[in-house]
């Protein structure tokens, strides 16, 4: 009887671990997806946001630090580093098991307009005269990353707790510990600070978690954003493109720049569409002062190329932005908003 009494509180024991260890693991689970969903939302937030580039993303942290520099790796695929906590405004993302958030970019999404450029001073300006974003983000913009088989501008990467060959995990505080990204990641495609064409998680034996931002999740809040301000601004447009004319019987193109920027940006006016540059002029415009032509930052729409993806159909009397797939089993997403309302769609 003793001996059936120990080998039933045994079988007790050892299922009320294994339970206690599943619940565990499914806590852990549940925190790393809901910090790379959190990264994720953040991520977007501030593409949306970005005033001379919208839909440019920061660059990665290099350092355990949480902030991102002004330029990253241009001759390569991809960079990767820490999830740029501190740049987004947010404490330590860390996942299930307490680390901090890796974070993978496509170098065509990183902001291409000149530092120099990008805010109010006049440091730069001949160079910023004639230089447009290089490359430009638009709807047309190829990433250069591939997760998973899947073209992406983006990979979050919850790199769980070290693994036996993973010796060297530094110190660090907040969840953020020092070491290079193989202390961390097992994700093939990842080596020093570069990111080759190819990533792939998990693997046999990893642990990774990834979660991927693609063209069109950053192309639709951007789209969102310009449609809202153009159906809003009491702009009178024609049938077509707004690409060469930008699709204006009234008020000037000089109004039309000037709407789309925000409060806080003064516009530089351009005269050139497409791949040229965007060239501002000493002279005066439309009666405006002519110290409005000399400040920053430059035109978005222009120095992004974005005139050719906004059409104006009267028949149906709505504004869209078709962004076109990136990936086999994705479709065209078309966002519209009809004049004089500041609802936008997206299917």
């Amino acid at each position: 009887m003793l001996a059936l009494v120990l080998a039933v509180s045994a079988v007790a024991l050892v299922s009320g671990a294994n339970h206690f260890a599943g619940n565990r693991e499914l806590s852990a689970r549940r925190d790393t997806l809901k910090a790379l969903q959190t990264a994720r939302e953040l991520l977007l937030a501030r593409a949306l946001a970005e005033d001379n580039t919208p839909g440019a993303l920061p660059c990665p942290s290099p350092d355990e630090s949480g902030s991102t520099v002004t330029e990253c790796a241009p001759n390569t695929t991809g960079v990767i580093g820490r999830l740029p906590w501190k740049t987004l405004g947010t404490t330590p993302l860390l996942d299930g098991d307490g680390e901090c958030l890796w974070y993978a970019l496509s170098v065509p999404q990183r902001n291409g307009v000149p530092a120099q450029c990008r805010d109010d001073s006049h440091d730069g300006e001949a160079l910023c005269l004639s230089v447009p974003a290089t490359p430009p983000i638009n709807p047309a913009t190829v990433p250069s990353l591939v997760a998973n088989g899947e073209k992406v501008v983006a990979v979050l990467f919850a790199p769980s707790r070290s693994l036996s060959t993973q010796t060297g995990r530094g110190s660090g505080s907040g969840g953020c510990r020092s070491g290079s990204p193989d202390q961390f990641l097992e994700s093939p495609g990842t080596s020093g600070t570069a990111v080759s064409t190819t990533i792939s998680s998990p693997q046999p034996g990893g642990n990774d978690q990834i979660l991927v931002i693609t063209q069109q999740d950053v192309m639709k809040v951007v789209a969102a954003r310009f449609l809202r301000r153009l159906a809003d601004s009491g702009i009178a447009f024609t049938d077509g493109p707004l690409a060469d004319t930008r699709g204006l019987t009234s008020p000037s193109q000089q109004a039309f720049d000037l709407k789309l920027l925000t409060t806080q940006d003064t516009p530089n006016y351009a005269k050139a569409t497409g791949s040229a540059a965007c060239p501002r002029t000493s002279t005066l415009v439309d009666g405006l002062p002519s110290s409005l032509n000399y400040k920053h930052p430059v035109s978005t729409l222009c120095l992004n190329d974005w005139y050719t993806w906004i059409s104006f159909d009267s028949s149906k009397n709505l504004l869209s932005i078709s962004i076109p797939p990136a990936n086999a089993g994705e479709k065209t997403v078309i966002c519209s908003a009809t004049p004089g309302s500041k609802e936008v769609l997206c299917v």
